[in-house]
């Protein structure tokens, strides 16, 4: 593995912990929904939580390098795991 690629890794795993950290600061925010008309907290949280896998799949599965029927029946899925969750909580 080259250094550059490592560096791209790392850098992905900073965000991952990001997004944690958001979604942990977010759950704090409220449970009301949609408190100022916006995004609820949960569905923000699952917005977050639909980036994240969206990076797991590419840099750590390496779905940016599998073929491109294989990327997208897994990116279909993820949007379409997100659609139905976001639906059933509005």
């Amino acid at each position: 593995m080259t250094a550059a690629a490592r560096n791209r890794i790392v850098l992905v795993w900073m965000v991952l912990v990001l997004g944690t950290v958001a979604s942990w600061l977010i759950s704090g925010w409220s449970t009301d929904p949609a408190p100022s008309g916006g995004l609820s907290p949960d569905s923000l949280i699952l917005v977050v939580a639909g980036v994240k896998i969206w990076l797991v799949m590419d840099w750590f599965m390496e779905l940016r390098e599998a073929a491109v029927p294989v990327r997208f029946v897994a990116r279909l899925w993820l949007i379409s795991l997100l659609v139905v969750l976001l639906a059933v909580r509005a």
